[in-house]
């Protein structure tokens, strides 16, 4: 059964009757109230990376022979280096993700190394002509190939949004409330009662606490986690443990 939606109208009222008592606020304090909710949403998202916006890309990266650089989903957030990026037919190998300060320390800028498939991606920069964030792979793929990759969503603002949007349907119905919290605490200036302007900003903080830890009980964390095994080319990372759990 598909979730319940819930309209931007319908959590602009719910902040509205909070800090103006009235579920009909004029245009421009339901303006600065979806502002507020949107700035919520983005605080939810950057301080906890729930995990109900990590997600398989809908459309796989088809290589081209010679080409490096490569645009990812325009709600790309961050990625998730557990099987973050890998190879989607044989060998079915993840990449290992490389730092920039590796790109340059290898000097890969400065060679013309090719393989197939790619053992390395890093996230360099953005798109100047597009604004999509750039998947970079290492060495330059010498084929065409096709590969996956896993990530944490934007989500759809809710800023500037018409009353009759659905909030986006990746947000679990029992986060909705969540905003509310969160949009009220970013409303300092309209909500008159401290003692209960301070109410909810103890609610926000405590629901962005639970949430960070809800997440981080997710298996597969976001990309700067290196490998147990070994970690990435040239050794990085924790020895494996011996077998019978006594030491290194």
């Amino acid at each position: 059964m598909a979730p319940p939606v819930k309209t931007v109208g319908a959590l602009v009222a719910d902040v509205a009757e909070i800090v103006a008592n009235t579920a009909s606020p004029q245009t421009s304090y339901a303006n600065q109230i979806k502002a507020a909710l949107n700035a919520a949403l983005m605080d939810l998202v950057t301080k906890t990376r729930p995990s109900w916006l990590h997600r398989e890309a809908a459309t796989p990266i088809t290589t081209t022979a010679g080409t490096t650089d490569y645009d990812l989903a325009d709600d790309f957030f961050m990625m998730i280096d557990t099987a973050g990026v890998w190879c989607s037919v044989t060998p079915f190998l993840p990449l290992e993700y490389m730092t920039m300060q590796d790109w340059i320390a290898n000097r890969c800028n400065d060679t013309n190394s090719t393989a197939d498939p790619s053992t390395n991606y890093l996230l360099p920069h953005s798109n100047p002509s597009t604004g999509a964030q750039v998947l970079r792979l290492w060495p330059i793929p010498s084929a065409i190939r096709v590969y996956k990759y896993r990530y944490i969503a934007t989500p759809t603002a809710i800023d500037g949004a018409a009353d009759a949007t659905n909030v986006d349907i990746r947000i679990p119905p029992s986060m909705h409330h969540v905003l509310v919290w969160g949009a009220v605490a970013n409303l300092p200036g309209i909500m008159s009662d401290q003692t209960r302007l301070a109410f909810y900003e103890s609610r926000w903080r405590s629901a962005l606490s639970d949430a960070k830890a809800a997440s981080n009980r997710i298996i597969g964390n976001v990309r700067q986690r290196a490998r147990y095994d070994g970690g990435r080319q040239g050794g990085y990372g924790f020895p494996p443990p011996t077998v019978d759990g006594t030491g290194y």
